[in-house]
């Protein structure tokens, strides 16, 4: 069975029998006081990664600094090495702490709150004909009006059949007199123009 010592313990054994680990020792809690303390200060999950991919790229230097450095002898940097070692397990503990903590659990998610945010723009298509009635068009025009609030694009069609198409601007003045009759939620997001047989426009929500 492990037996874990009081702090104040260790310390006062530390100080009598090895004052330089002590030091060491007092120093890897300093630093992982000083790392808690900024833990408390983010606000938020992404703040809280950001922070340790921080800390450990700064460990990753130093140690590699270390490593390449000549005139450090062998004995030397495997010393600073463990010393470094510890200080980054105090880390990863004190990470794994605050993770598990119930203000971690608090902080707003900011990715998750950008993909909520984030809405798809649908295309929701409404088909008129040359030679459709004023009641059928206020149908239209409402379902238009719906996508429009809802954020979503709307394209709307007319498509003439074999000698129909001799009245294309009849069908350009319906398109018109419909984008006028939904100008209160939507702007014309592309101006009305033949597609084949079809008369084409596409309206977009206002801003």
């Amino acid at each position: 069975m492990m037996l874990y010592l009081p702090t104040h313990f260790l310390t006062n054994t530390l100080k009598k029998n090895d004052p330089d680990a002590l030091k060491e020792y007092e120093e890897v809690q300093r630093e992982r006081a000083s790392y808690k303390k900024q833990l408390k200060d983010c606000k938020s999950k992404e703040e809280v990664e950001k922070l340790k991919m921080t800390k450990m790229g700064h460990y990753m230097a130093e140690a590699k600094e270390i490593t390449n450095d000549p005139y450090i002898p062998k004995a030397k940097k495997y010393e600073l090495m463990q010393k470094m070692l510890k200080k980054t397990s105090a880390i990863e503990a004190e990470q794994e702490k605050f993770l598990q903590s119930s203000r971690y659990a608090k902080l707003p998610d900011e990715e998750k709150e950008a993909r909520k945010k984030q809405k798809t723009v649908d295309v929701k298509e409404l088909r008129l004909s040359p030679s459709i009635d004023t009641h059928d068009v206020q149908v239209k025009v409402k379902k238009a009006n719906e996508f429009l609030k809802d954020g979503d694009k709307v394209k709307v069609s007319i498509r003439f059949r074999g000698r129909e198409i001799g009245h294309s601007k009849a069908g350009m003045a319906i398109l018109e007199d419909f984008a006028k009759q939904t100008e209160e939620f939507g702007v014309i997001d592309k101006q009305p123009k033949m597609e084949g047989r079809s008369l084409v426009m596409f309206l977009a929500p206002k801003n």
